[in-house]
């Protein structure tokens, strides 16, 4: 539910078809692989719940009018027991046509999946780059390189990607040059607003391809031992 948040909460009739998951701690619903029937029979208590009863007519007014609460989560059309685990199965498995419900819907938070799935793109080049996401919002990311911690807006961000990586390093004098052209690097926190201000990281990315082709370097030199 990473990408879902709660929209709102109201009573209705519901078709038990649409119900296609429990949420019922982790003996029922931590095995994705459990048919309903395997879930009805491992249900706590069911016995007591259907022998409770002297014939189907008490069964279906327990189902539909016991004063404990009947609460399913809403994603889209489908939905989730939540509470009243057993009267809803049982109004799945009885083949009832409605019930009356409370329901939890909740929405897809489109830009934080996005987001998500654009950082996941990355996260091979971060291992690449020595760069570590320290913790990101909807509009900023915050990561560390050359032990330096940046933010910087999240639009910026796929332009920081591409920057870096066409950023060319020959010499070690270009670390000399870009700290005394960069004073930022004084500062432990650096902020990227625009793409103007990438600038400021032309030191610590000297500083980590150097780092890196260093780290090459010292591997080389150890296979050849």
């Amino acid at each position: 539910m990473i990408f879902f948040e709660e929209d709102k909460r109201y009573d209705s009739e519901i078709s038990p078809k649409q119900i296609i998951g429990i949420e019922y701690a982790f003996n029922y619903n931590f095995n994705s692989n459990i048919t309903w029937l395997e879930l009805i029979f491992s249900l706590k208590r069911l016995d007591w719940v259907i022998y409770k009863f002297k014939n189907v007519e008490e069964l279906l007014n327990h189902i539909h009018y016991n004063d404990e609460a009947k609460l399913v989560f809403k994603f889209g059309n489908q939905l989730f027991t939540r509470s009243g685990q057993h009267r809803l199965c049982l109004a799945k498995f009885l083949q009832i046509n409605s019930i009356k419900v409370s329901i939890l819907e909740y929405k897809l938070n489109k830009p934080k999946l996005v987001r998500s799935l654009k950082l996941a793109k990355y996260q091979e080049l971060f291992k690449n780059i020595n760069v570590h996401t320290t913790g990101n919002n909807l509009e900023n990311i915050h990561f560390n390189i050359s032990d330096k911690s940046v933010k910087m807006k999240f639009e910026v961000f796929e332009h920081f990607i591409k920057y870096y990586q066409a950023y060319k390093v020959y010499q070690y004098f270009q670390l000399f040059i870009a700290k005394i052209l960069s004073p930022e690097n004084k500062e432990y926190n650096i902020e990227i607003e625009s793409k103007l201000d990438l600038k400021k990281l032309n030191y610590l990315i000297i500083k980590s391809k150097l780092s890196k082709k260093l780290y090459k370097i010292f591997c080389k030199k150890i296979e050849s031992l």
